[in-house]
């Protein structure tokens, strides 16, 4: 039931991670805000899964199961944090990301996104970045590198 769920959260993931890579394409560069307000509402649907997967996890056993969705956990906070990044040049808190999800920081809450996880998404998000400097000058974008 655990690997069920954690699947269907990286389906989703999966999804807004290939929609976001349009804004590598050189037609796209430009039309970053738009796409990044198409991802936003697919993260509603990701937090009711993940409410969905807390409510299977015995109590206090989130460690003894975490490697089954600490991939995906990565993954959702580089994309909550390139989306972030795209719209406002800004870096998102653990908090932002975790609410984006719909997990909690704190172990005691309940279901939450490890420390660990968070920022595994912002080196994710180096290496991303890299790439759209790269592209964006490719594209004749050449202040976007600079920002």
């Amino acid at each position: 039931q655990i690997r069920v769920c954690v699947r269907d959260i990286e389906q989703k993931s999966r999804e807004i991670h290939t929609q976001l890579q349009q804004v590598h394409q050189i037609q796209n560069i430009k039309n970053t805000p738009a796409l990044c307000t198409r991802m936003k509402p697919e993260f509603t649907t990701i937090a009711e899964d993940m409410n969905k997967l807390a409510a299977i996890i015995p109590p206090n056993q989130y460690y003894r199961f975490h490697d089954h969705w600490k991939t995906v956990m990565q993954k959702l906070s580089f994309l909550t944090a390139f989306i972030k990044y795209l719209e406002k040049e800004e870096l998102n808190t653990r908090e932002e990301v975790a609410k984006m999800v719909g997990v909690y920081t704190n172990r005691e809450e309940g279901f939450h996104m490890d420390l660990d996880d968070y920022l595994h998404g912002l080196l994710q998000l180096a290496s991303e970045l890299s790439r759209l400097a790269v592209n964006s000058v490719t594209a004749g974008d050449y202040g976007r590198p600079l920002q």
